[in-house]
């Protein structure tokens, strides 16, 4: 009570130095109270003046200045539009049109609503602002740095207060975290779906995006198909999946999709390029029109095929659909298991097989190799398994260097050999008579191989350390070895003997003349004794015939 007459003195007081004879006190409730009329409210123990219209309290914790301060005498809050302030600068709207705003203006700003420099909240929306109304931007800072500024146009800066895009982060790491249950709880869709350009940061599976997803249209062709419209909805996004481009989609989880319409299906798959499909898990595809639908396949190059499992195909129109089959080059077909085709338009069709060069096809024939290599259109095709077959206007085969080799010449039906002059040296001529009683030396026979899967086939030949043993060395090195036959020695040591063989004969013709010559020089001294002969007799037969008759 005491305080309460305190404040009634003091404010008569006041009210005497500063509204002389405008300010009544009556007894209280008053009939007919004038403005400026004072009372006192037994009651609710308050100090209240008519104001015209209502009586208004005066609260009993009076405001006070000092210098330029202001604050509540009893708490240190300040309330403006509540006489309840519970923080230290509370402001308050009691009307559901304004705004409980603070604003700040210079004379350079103006001083319009619409001026300067203001932050508030709106009862409609309960939208808050932080708006500067001036052509300038906001700036945020600490410890005395400007760490951050929003420039007239909107562009954000993160250490920089010259931001040269929408989001300019200067010499700083920036940091998106993901939820870490993502096989657990469904997750929520994308902040947005369907078509649009974007950047996305999908949280929930830990997933971006960054491009575009629409129609055809875009590119002026009439194409109302709209299924690309949901590449990068929540159903079409894998979880730690990556996409990049036009109308991509990482579908799989842990999948990647760049380029323009190639799909990663599989989990763990990826996918690089236009219009591809790696749909097989851990699958992967790059280039044009591929498709990799086997397990850990793949697919490169244009309108590639990898069907099987752990397959490979690579080129232009190439398909492998065998089991951990390989194709390569244009045109080419693996389908069997184990496969391998290179080339051009070749087909490796058997298991474990392998098909090379131009129109070579094993003919579904397992483990046989064909290859092929000649310029015309002509097929080459195995006509059995385990089989080799091959194909070419000619064959060259180079053995130690360039000055070795055989070869096939064209339209012949043999082997041919080095054998120039030329690319020779330590000449050594054989003795033809030696050779024959070498050869006479080596026996012939008549024989098997040991191996249980050809000992059927019965061969007739010569053994190879009997060869050596008479052949296998020249006064000036070693000639092949105990364990091989080489043709073209066979053949050395076959004309040498022929040689010699042929000498025996010359020899024998030239002795046969000279007898001959002789023969005929006795004929000449023979003859005419023979025709007398003859002729006696004829004499006597018939003198013997006489005289037998007698």
């Amino acid at each position: 009570m005491k305080k309460i007459l305190l404040i009634v003195i003091k404010f008569l007081i006041i009210s005497q130095l500063s509204f002389s004879q405008s300010v009544t006190i009556v007894p209280s409730d008053p009939v007919s109270p004038t403005k400026g009329t004072m009372d006192f409210d037994n009651v609710n123990n308050v100090i209240k003046y008519w104001d015209g219209t209502s009586w208004i309290p005066l609260s009993a914790s009076f405001w006070r200045s000092n210098g330029n301060n202001i604050y509540n005498n009893n708490t240190g809050n300040v309330g403006i539009g509540t006489s309840n302030p519970v923080v230290p600068l509370n402001i308050y709207v009691g009307t559901n049109s304004g705004i409980a705003r603070t604003q700040y203006q210079t004379v350079n700003t103006g001083i319009l609503p619409t001026d300067g420099f203001f932050t508030g909240i709106a009862n409609f929306g309960m939208n808050a602002f932080v708006v500067n109304y001036e052509n300038a931007g906001l700036i945020f800072g600490t410890n005395g740095n400007a760490n951050m500024k929003i420039d007239e146009i909107g562009n954000v800066g993160i250490g920089t207060i010259t931001p040269l895009a929408a989001l300019h982060v200067q010499n700083k790491s920036v940091l998106f975290n993901g939820l870490n249950n993502f096989f657990g709880i469904p997750p929520v869709s994308p902040p947005v779906s369907g078509k649009g350009n974007r950047t996305l940061w999908y949280a929930e599976k830990a997933a971006f995006r960054t491009g575009g997803v629409y129609n055809n249209s875009i590119f002026g062709f009439p194409d109302a198909d709209t299924t690309n419209f949901h590449n990068w909805d929540k159903d079409s996004i894998g979880v730690f999946s990556f996409a990049s481009g036009f109308n991509t989609k990482a579908k799989g989880d842990f999948s990647v999709a760049m380029g323009h319409r190639s799909f990663a299906i599989g989990n763990a798959s990826a996918t690089f390029g236009h219009n591809n499909v790696s749909k097989g898990n851990f699958s992967l595809t790059a280039g044009f029109g591929n498709l990799a639908l086997g397990q850990s396949s793949t697919a490169f190059g244009n309108y590639s095929v990898a069907l099987g499992d752990n397959s490979f195909a690579s080129g232009e129109f190439i398909t492998s659909s065998g089991n951990d089959a390989t194709a390569f080059g244009a045109n080419t077909e693996a389908s069997g298991n184990f496969s391998t085709a290179f080339g051009n338009s070749t087909t490796a069709s058997g298991a474990n097989s392998t098909a090379m060069g131009r129109n070579a096809t094993t003919n579904n024939y397992a483990n046989s190799f064909c290859l092929a290599g000649i310029g015309t259109n002509l097929n080459t095709s195995n006509t059995a398994p385990n089989q080799m077959m091959m194909r070419f206007d000619n064959y060259t085969f180079y053995v130690a260097g360039t000055n070795n080799y055989a070869y096939i010449i064209p339209s012949s039906n043999g082997w041919a050999y080095t054998s120039d002059r030329n690319r020779k040296e330590n000449f050594e001529e054989l003795n033809g008579e030696s050779v024959l009683k070498k050869i006479a030396k080596i026996p012939f026979y008549s024989w098997n191989f040991k191996d249980k899967e050809v000992k059927q086939y019965r061969h007739y030949g010569i053994m190879a350390q009997d060869f050596y043993d008479n052949f296998g060395k020249d006064n000036l090195g070693v000639i092949g070895n105990d364990t091989t036959v080489s043709a073209l020695n066979l053949l050395g040591v076959a004309y040498s003997g022929i040689k010699a063989l042929e000498k025996r004969t010359k020899d024998l013709q030239n002795q046969n003349e000279i007898l001959i010559a002789e023969i005929a020089e006795l004929k000449v001294l023979i003859l005419p004794k023979r025709k007398k002969y003859v002729h006696q007799k004829k004499y006597f037969v018939k003198k013997e015939e006489l005289i037998t008759l007698k």
